[in-house]
């Protein structure tokens, strides 16, 4: 089996856990590291995060640290949504491991370098990291393979009226990246809301997970809350990041149109919006435009199925 040899870029974040277990369950998934950037939290939480994270699926690969803000604009977080530690109440382990002593685009760099063409970055926080290897290694886009993000939409956002949460928090980085050159799969709201979970649903998933991973389904059940104790805007719990770690894994689970995308770095209400130019002759990536929900929902559910035991109680029901 050929395996996909890849980086990911993430700021955990509640999504961006169940995304690290889908990755984690997949067979075709070479991990050679994690970078870290800020975004769902500060990054003093979202480092804590990817290495106890790194720690309970029992990755031995460096955890690297990358941007702990933007590049040009003042830091937001969604803190609202994910919780004071990022991750809700959920148990993760003390980390056993320290960081990485590279910086995130320094490893990335040299991972790109050592693989000659073959690495792949899954891209699933604001793209600051990306931005700054750009930048700091001019030679850097012709020897990775592709990213695979999740970021932007081709319609609506859900921060602002048009942005989109990872597009928003840094759009110069989120250009940057665009204008890069690398080939790249963009995985954007328009579809990821496809994913929304439905009571029954949850149901399943109580049902699949048992006692033993009961910290799972209660993870998903404080995400659940946040949304309807704030009026967010979306009634639904949408599994954005798996969706990409998903396609990375089986692209049978989206539909892809070629597209000119460029990124609004304005203030006001266009800000981090992506305009997809599905006409253009000069397109800069595939853009995701459909999604095959019952085989990505299958990939969602055995990868519950084969999370690591927690038996430690949590209270993210809320009560």
């Amino acid at each position: 089996m050929t395996k996909h040899k890849i980086i990911l870029d993430t700021d955990p974040g509640i999504d961006d856990f169940f995304a690290m277990l889908l990755a984690a369950d997949a067979q075709n998934l070479e991990l050679r590291g994690v970078t870290a950037v800020a975004g769902n939290q500060v990054m003093e939480k979202i480092a804590n995060n990817a290495r106890g994270i790194a720690q309970l699926l029992g990755w031995d690969c460096p955890v690297s640290i990358g941007a702990d803000r933007p590049l040009l604009i003042p830091q937001i977080t969604a803190s609202q949504v994910h919780g004071d530690t990022g991750l809700g109440h959920f148990p993760l382990p003390a980390p056993q491991k320290d960081a990485d002593k590279r910086l995130a685009w320094d490893f990335i760099y040299e991972e790109a370098t050592a693989l000659d063409g073959e690495l792949e970055i899954l891209a699933i926080g604001p793209l600051s990291n990306l931005a700054i290897a750009f930048l700091r290694y001019p030679d850097l886009p012709q020897k990775l393979r592709r990213i695979v993000l999740m970021g932007g939409a081709t319609e609506w956002g859900n921060r602002g009226a048009y942005g989109e949460f990872n597009f928003y928090v840094d759009p110069h980085a989120a250009e940057i990246v665009f204008a890069s050159g690398v080939p790249i799969d963009m995985v954007g709201l328009n579809v990821t809301m496809q994913t929304g979970i439905s009571d029954e649903e949850f149901d399943d998933i109580a049902r699949t997970v048992g006692d033993s991973r009961k910290v799972y389904s209660e993870l998903l059940e404080f995400y659940r809350n946040i949304y309807r104790v704030n009026d967010l805007g979306f009634r639904i719990v949408a599994m954005h990041d798996s969706l990409a770690a998903a396609f990375l894994t089986d692209e049978r689970v989206l539909e892809m149109q070629n597209a000119k995308v460029q990124i609004d770095c304005s203030t006001g209400l266009c800000r981090g919006r992506s305009i997809a130019d599905f006409q253009s002759e000069s397109p800069n990536a595939r853009v995701a435009v459909a999604v095959d929900r019952p085989r990505f929902w299958d990939m969602v559910m055995h990868s519950l199925q084969n999370a690591p035991d927690v038996r430690v109680q949590s209270s993210a029901s809320g009560k």
